[in-house]
């Protein structure tokens, strides 16, 4: 299988002991995820809540 790259840099990185790139990389990790949430999650739940209601 083939590996995600900022995976594969974070695992390096951690490996080596650079601790800034690492909190660099959880960063942007929590970043992607944030933005993930927002972006799509939470519209989807709102139309979820408006629209799919059993009432």
């Amino acid at each position: 299988m083939r590996r995600i790259v900022w995976v594969r840099t974070l695992r390096k990185n951690t490996a080596a002991g650079n601790f800034p790139k690492i909190i660099v990389g959880i960063a942007v990790m929590s970043l992607f995820v944030t933005m993930f949430h927002r972006l799509l999650w939470r519209p989807l739940y709102t139309f979820a809540e408006a629209r799919l209601r059993l009432d």
